[in-house]
């Protein structure tokens, strides 16, 4: 019985009852050898180190390309700041839109090393409108409010209007 058992146990290629000696020496000549397992084993190493490389080089590049998007896009220079801080301080505007006053998070303009053109959408509880801005900046680095008004509907609200005032600023421009 124990024959019996270590017979069915034997590798194919040692079983004389089932190949013929042709089909073996076929059989044991396709068998790899310790070098080409090595071999293959080091390249199948070195494919997946490889390919685990190009997966976090693309992870990386996806990221720094969101980063840059996100950045883009929620983008809110320091003129904007002042055009909104300025707009919520207004009572008047307070007044035509309700409280608390939002403001969008996707604005219009052109913002330059030494002047800003803002447009940004606001809403309240009284209704939509826009907030348009123009800035300068001097000689310190201060941005300066040229002009800033707030549209809705068909009424313009003034928030700072330096036209009429004396230039005396611009020397220091």
């Amino acid at each position: 019985l124990r024959s019996q058992v270590c017979k069915q146990w034997r590798h194919p290629a040692q079983r004389s009852d089932t190949l013929s000696a042709r089909s073996q020496a076929v059989f044991l000549s396709t068998q790899p050898t310790t070098n080409e397992v090595a071999n293959a084993d080091r390249l199948s190493t070195s494919k997946y180190i490889f390919d685990k490389l190009i997966a976090i080089a693309c992870g990386l590049g996806l990221g720094y390309t969101l980063a840059g998007t996100l950045d883009f896009v929620f983008d809110f220079p320091k003129p904007l700041e002042i055009t909104w801080d300025l707009c919520q301080a207004n009572d008047e505007v307070k007044e035509a839109f309700g409280t608390p006053l939002s403001k969008s998070l996707f604005w219009d303009g052109n913002v330059t090393e030494f002047q800003a053109s803002v447009t940004l959408p606001i809403s309240g509880p009284r209704g939509d409108g826009s907030l348009v801005g123009r800035l300068i900046k001097d000689k310190k680095g201060t941005w300066i409010p040229l002009l800033i008004v707030v549209r809705k509907e068909k009424r313009l609200i003034t928030v700072v209007d330096t036209s009429n005032s004396p230039r005396s600023f611009l020397n220091e421009v």
